[in-house]
């Protein structure tokens, strides 16, 4: 039988052994809370403390990244900016083309030559505050079949739908986004990729494979990547939630989980051998 000594001793380890459990499981990280769905990118998502966005003077939540126009035509920008008072909001605007496209003082672009590879680049940058800009890509020509719709699907889905997508990726993993271009026949079949926040997805594509886009989880939260067509009316938007994967880790040696493991009986083993042993 075994005696008072014995059944002490065994009580006390089985007590340490599961608080040390115990204890470990409950310094697991949390997962962050997770924001609320941003719905489309807007000038708030992608402006940071203070920060300048150009969108559609018809429309302040429509944040423009490229536009196309012919040649000829002429295009009206707005700058917004996020700043402290009004007296801080004044943009000067500026082309890297001028032979391609020209922007006036109150950011009217205007078309010249046709380029559809190399685009201009329209800036507005903060008169107070030139480290804060925005630019928009500007692709001039008059292509005979435009594109139509712009649809997107995580590779390997084979899934195509005519609405927004959602799609989880691991905290550290990435995951691959394919835009599709419909008619198949259009002139320019490309697509610019854009994320509201880089921090939680980045987002990278091959300017040789502008259809294909590689987001990948910095960390946990929710936000969205969008694929916008080079004349900036087509566009389409992917949710992403980036989670940190759940696993058994193991912290200060103890075993996660409120029960014994396989780990703590194996060390509880020997001890009760040599218990036994010295007894007899």
């Amino acid at each position: 039988m075994l005696t008072k000594k014995f059944l002490s001793v065994f009580f006390i380890l089985c007590v340490l052994l599961v608080g040390c459990a115990f204890a470990a499981s409950s310094e697991q990280p949390k997962d962050e809370a997770l924001p609320e769905s941003p719905g489309m990118i807007t000038a708030s998502d992608i402006q940071a403390v203070y920060s300048v966005s150009i969108v559609d003077p018809d429309d302040a939540t429509k944040v423009l990244h490229a536009i196309m126009l012919g040649i000829g035509d002429e295009q009206q920008l707005e700058a917004v900016v996020s700043a402290d008072t009004p007296a801080e909001e004044g943009v000067t605007w500026s082309s890297s083309n001028n032979v391609i496209a020209t922007v006036s003082p109150v950011g009217l672009v205007r078309a010249l030559t046709t380029e559809v590879t190399n685009p201009a680049i329209i800036t507005a940058t903060s008169v107070w505050d030139p480290s804060k800009s925005a630019s928009v890509r500007v692709y001039a020509g008059n292509p005979n079949v435009r594109v139509e719709g712009l649809f997107i699907y995580k590779e390997g889905t084979r899934e195509v739908t005519s609405g927004d997508i959602e799609i989880s990726v691991i905290v550290g993993t990435s995951a691959n986004l394919v835009a599709v271009l419909q008619p198949a026949q259009a002139d320019i079949r490309h697509v610019d990729w854009y994320t509201a926040n880089s921090d939680i997805v980045g987002v990278g594509w091959d300017p040789a494979m502008p259809t294909n886009a590689t987001v990948t989880a910095h960390r946990a939260g929710r936000t969205l990547v969008e694929a916008v067509t080079l004349d900036g009316q087509k566009r389409r938007t992917c949710f992403i939630t980036a989670y940190i994967e759940e696993k058994g880790a193991v912290e200060g040696g103890c075993a996660t989980g409120i029960l014994p493991s396989a780990a703590g009986i194996a060390i509880l083993a020997p001890l009760l051998l040599l218990l036994k042993r010295k007894k007899k």
